[in-house]
């Protein structure tokens, strides 16, 4: 049960992510010489989950609507594959210890999840009572990019874009939500030189 239950949640997961996650990690490992995908908990997914003590004495009802609901919300875990250039870890002598993502990402949807609004430079910073120069922007008409970096431990994490810190707490993950794989591991302890692209050693035959 629990084998056929990850192959359908690995699947489940690759299409709400609407992307061959599995397939760009591999891709990765061959062009690249490392593999990153993270995978993480999505509570709110299932925030509207049927309540047992509604439906008192009726299991039958309940069970019913607990499927229902199940079948049509998403997953309440979701994974994606991670840019290797964007990924910075930092191991230890029990593996991955800490790690940066830095990356950017559309204005338009950090301001609508985050609500975050422009100042009169175009950095994003907190909407709610903010007066800035232009005003609180039209959050569908911004357009362009800002940097979003997560720094993530064995128990807390850190989310901040454009340089504010817009999320952090513990989590209950007990190690670091991400997975990284070389494509072929060198004897180097210079991370740059790690790990390296597993047709490397056939590059002259390419």
């Amino acid at each position: 049960k629990k084998e056929k239950w990850l192959n359908a949640a690995l699947r489940r997961m690759e299409q709400e992510a609407e992307r061959p996650v599995f397939r760009m990690f591999v891709d990765n490992l061959v062009a690249d010489g490392m593999g990153v995908v993270k995978l993480v908990y999505k509570p709110d997914h299932w925030s509207g989950y049927p309540e047992l003590a509604a439906f008192g004495d009726d299991a039958a009802g309940y069970n019913a609507a607990a499927d229902r609901f199940k079948k049509s919300a998403k997953f309440p875990f979701a994974w994606r594959d991670v840019d290797p250039l964007t990924f910075y870890p930092v191991t230890g002598e029990e593996g991955l210890e800490a790690c940066l993502e830095v990356s950017e990402k559309s204005k338009r949807l950090l301001m609508q999840r985050y609500d975050l609004a422009e100042d009169e430079n175009g950095k994003l910073v907190p909407a709610k009572g903010k007066k800035t120069a232009r005003g609180r922007r039209n959050q569908l008409q911004a357009d362009g990019t800002a940097e979003v970096v997560e720094y993530w431990d064995r128990s807390h994490f850190v989310l901040l874009v454009d340089g504010r810190r817009v999320k952090s707490g513990e989590h209950g993950y007990g190690r670091v939500p991400y997975f990284a794989a070389y494509g072929e591991q060198s004897a180097s302890r210079d991370p740059k030189h790690a790990g390296f692209s597993t047709i490397y050693a056939i590059r002259w035959l390419v």
